[in-house]
């Protein structure tokens, strides 16, 4: 197994093969280990990122509704 490392190199899990038998992997094998380690890292992170984006345009509707209710109150006003 590898650790996943986040982008401020902090471990957010492991990632491991397992199998009925121990095993010692290659250095080609752990390399691969680690390039798929590194690629569920940076699905993990831009789902995070999609995720506040998502967020953030819902938090514009809000107030993008609320100013037009305050829009036409002041219009009401006027």
């Amino acid at each position: 197994g590898v650790p996943l490392l986040n982008s401020d190199n902090l471990a957010i899990g492991t990632f491991c093969i397992m199998d009925s038998k121990p095993k010692q992997l290659t250095a080609k094998q752990i390399e691969i280990l680690n390039a798929i380690a590194n690629q569920v890292v940076k699905l993990l992170e831009l789902r995070a990122e999609r995720n506040k984006y998502r967020d953030l345009v819902l938090e514009k509707d809000i107030v993008n509704k609320e100013l037009a209710e305050i829009k036409q109150r002041w219009q009401f006003a006027i």
